[in-house]
């Protein structure tokens, strides 16, 4: 299997429009914009006339030649004697040390190029290649019967649908999964994953909440219930600021009943007992 095409849970019918991308996402999935660039080959440039008539030719201009395995192997085993053999390609920051290296002990007669490759450049240009390359098997397969586009709105076929209208169409999953298995795709459709319930907050009851602007009301200094309002507005953008004044003064008065409640219990009973 050259790569899998994975589609969302209950997935069932897949638009013509959208089948070349999720075959360039298969083969050619992103990478990261940080992905360093690799070194593929080394080029040495003459700096000597000698040099540059030996490798390029007499009277032609000097130009990096590439380095053969004799070059490879005598820089191994010289001025990159304390590192790993060099192997290309490799990574541009795996490269540095092997640069600095050469640059400690340079030759006499010539100097070291490098090409470099820019795999998310180069990545990018395929996935858009590929894009248009399935969607040309795509109206290809369509037209000879491969892949049977069906109407959106009346979910029919419709086998003579051409341009926009066969974009707007779409195939059954199974008839999608027999024209990816052509080129070697695999397609499967994720599971459901049931995400744990969050546990249910409890409303705040109107006793609690008078019972909390209360506490944040204080003593009743100037500017209190404003203090209560700014709080709760930053908890409630529809807080109103005159419902809670009220709800403060309510709450106010519940607690002076509950005091005067006890006070009146206090002077009935004595010791435990009731008094006479």
């Amino acid at each position: 299997m050259l790569a899998e095409i994975v589609l969302p849970a209950g997935k069932d019918r897949i638009t013509i429009a959208e089948i070349p991308a999720l075959f360039a996402n298969a083969i050619h999935p992103a990478l990261p914009e940080n992905t360093p660039r690799q070194i593929t080959k080394l080029k040495k440039y003459p700096l000597t006339e000698e040099n540059s008539r030996h490798w390029c030719g007499e009277g032609c201009q000097p130009f990096p030649v590439s380095l053969t395995s004799d070059d490879v192997a005598e820089l191994n085993r010289s001025v990159w004697m304390g590192l790993p053999p060099l192997k290309l390609p490799i990574n541009e920051p795996e490269w540095q040390p092997y640069r600095a290296a050469f640059e400690k002990k340079p030759p006499k007669d010539w100097t070291l190029k490098e090409d470099f490759l820019n795999r998310v450049t180069l990545n990018r240009d395929n996935w858009h290649n590929t894009v248009e390359v399935y969607l040309t098997e795509v109206r290809q397969a369509a037209m000879r019967g491969n892949l049977v586009p069906r109407s959106s709105a009346t979910l029919l076929p419709l086998p003579d649908a051409i341009g926009e209208l066969l974009l707007d169409c779409f195939v059954t999953l199974e008839d999608f999964m027999s024209f990816a298995a052509r080129f070697e795709i695999g397609v499967r459709v994720a599971e459901f994953v049931l995400k744990p319930q969050a546990k249910p907050v409890e409303a705040e009851t109107t006793e609690q909440r008078r019972a909390r602007w209360l506490d944040l009301f204080g003593n009743g200094e100037r500017g209190a219930v404003q203090r209560v309002y700014e709080r709760e507005f930053q908890l409630n953008p529809k807080a109103d600021r005159s419902f809670i004044g009220k709800e403060i003064q309510k709450a106010r008065k519940e607690k002076a009943e509950i005091k005067r409640g006890g006070a009146m219990f206090g002077q009935l009973v004595q010791d435990g007992k009731r008094k006479a």
